[in-house]
């Protein structure tokens, strides 16, 4: 089953970003089918940085994911330069 979802900013002044709408507006669209969901916002890139988003779940199972994401990211040499939750996913902008 289809589900189309699309976001309007009038103005200055909103209460989520861009993303945080986009994520909340996919969460509401997830009961209607097994088909993937998804969607890209794509910003100005810096040169040496990647930034990486993962799904992650709430609660303890957030914490325990995020946790693990940070030891790999660790592991492999990446310095974690920041950090952001939205919804159900976690981003970390890293550098190698």
């Amino acid at each position: 089953m289809c589900g189309i979802a699309g976001i309007l900013f009038k103005g200055d002044h909103r209460n989520l970003t861009t993303g945080q709408a986009l994520i909340n507006m996919l969460d509401g669209c997830q009961h209607r089918g097994p088909d993937s969901t998804g969607f890209a916002l794509y910003r100005e890139a810096n040169e040496d940085e990647l930034r990486l988003r993962f799904l992650v779940g709430s609660g303890a199972e957030a914490e325990q994911s995020v946790e693990s994401i940070k030891g790999k990211l660790v592991e492999y040499g990446a310095d974690i330069i920041g950090e952001e939750a939205i919804g159900p996913t976690y981003c970390f902008v890293v550098r190698f």
